[in-house]
């Protein structure tokens, strides 16, 4: 979701407007009635996007209104590939969505919305507030927080549960074509490569500086009897766990790994960011 994909700033067209020709489309073309009957666009790329909503306005986004979208391998030129259901609804607004300077807080629910980018793909079902923050030149952030949200991947799925992740997007510095990209969160995490759940919480945010993984931070995983793993990034390539098996306080083991096998968290942070970074 973030500062693009379906609310990218990229003007266009009357998308939504009813009896119109069918056009390539994002939501900030929606130029709407106040209800707007169901409508198929093409994708920048390719897929399509069927889009409806009731909206208060024509020239902004008001708390109440609602846009919903069902995706058919929609490449809309975000860097990523969408097929699934999507539905928003704008619980707070203030600014012009036009401009793409703007505050948003909505209730989100998705229905089986896969996310694919660079070769990795992440599925998810389920609803969560967003919060939504572009009021500074080429800074994006973006909270998510909700009670619980399916996420799979390939074989492996998992449940999220009492989570907030925020990521923030800062196209400021010198590299004009990947932002510095920073991760945090909190939140249970069971299913896949788990006996039970997990607890997770960021110590320092996941950093990333380029179009790779992430080159610093640091999340602690805790879970049964008092048992915990910090994960501590080396590099975009490396990340290092330290196992405390027994709760003491005491590393019982101490491993450096890939950051390709991470897994689990990665596949949610795929599914709130989905580009430009490829997490595992």
């Amino acid at each position: 979701v973030g500062g693009g994909g379906i609310l990218a700033a990229d003007g266009g067209a009357n998308a939504l407007a009813p009896g119109g020709a069918r056009r390539r489309s994002t939501i900030q073309q929606v130029r709407p009635s106040v209800v707007v009957p169901a409508e198929t666009f093409d994708c920048l790329v390719s897929g399509t996007v069927r889009l409806s909503g009731s909206l208060a306005s024509v020239d902004n986004l008001t708390a109440g209104d609602r846009i919903s979208a069902g995706f058919t391998d929609c490449d809309d030129a975000e860097g990523a590939v969408l097929d699934g259901d999507l539905r928003i609804d704008v619980t707070a607004f203030s600014g012009d969505i036009f401009s793409d300077q703007f505050l948003l807080g909505a209730r989100v629910t998705v229905t089986n919305l896969s996310i694919t980018g660079d070769g990795e793909s992440a599925t998810g079902s389920g609803a969560f507030d967003m919060d939504l923050d572009l009021t500074v030149p080429l800074v994006s952030d973006l909270t998510i927080s909700g009670e619980l949200l399916e996420v799979s991947s390939g074989s492996d799925s998992w449940l999220l549960r009492d989570f907030a992740v925020t990521v923030v997007e800062d196209g400021r510095g010198i590299d004009l074509l990947f932002p510095a990209i920073r991760y945090s969160g909190t939140g249970t995490l069971e299913g896949a490569g788990f006996e039970g759940a997990v607890d997770f919480v960021t110590v320092e945010p996941l950093l990333a500086t380029d179009d790779g993984y992430p080159g610093s931070g640091e999340v602690l995983i805790a879970g049964a009897n008092g048992a915990t793993i910090r994960a501590t990034v080396i590099s975009n390539q490396t990340i290092q766990l330290a196992i405390d098996l027994d709760g003491n306080n005491v590393v019982d083991d101490t491993q450096q790994m890939p950051w390709s096998t991470v897994g689990p968290l990665g596949a949610v942070l795929i599914m709130v960011n989905p580009a430009p970074v490829p997490l595992p």
